[in-house]
């Protein structure tokens, strides 16, 4: 019964993050019309600073770590909508080269 318990707050957990990708995988398409596909690795980047923060190296309360985490990740996040995703705002989702051969 414990396993079985284990398992169901594990799935449930599990489907809310995949949920939670594919909410923005959507918001950013329809507010840009832009396929982010680097979501999940800026995730990524996310959970790592928190590990460092509050396992690893500095060994800070959770209470602490989520805000510098959020305080590190803020500028990330806009460094990269202003390099990457910007600059395709408008150009077609396909190279030309692409469209041709389909």
């Amino acid at each position: 019964m414990t396993k079985l318990l284990q398992l169901i707050i594990i799935g449930t957990a599990l489907g809310a993050i995949y949920g939670l990708l594919a909410l923005g995988f959507t918001l950013v398409y329809k507010a840009t019309r832009v396929f982010n596909f680097a979501q999940g690795d800026l995730m990524m980047l996310g959970a790592y600073i928190l590990v460092s923060f509050s396992v690893t190296d500095l060994q800070l309360s959770p209470w602490l770590a989520i805000p510098l985490t959020l305080l590190m990740s803020i500028p990330v996040g806009i460094l990269f909508q202003f390099l990457f995703v910007r600059p395709l705002i408008g150009q077609p989702f396909l190279d030309q080269r692409c469209q041709l051969a389909l």
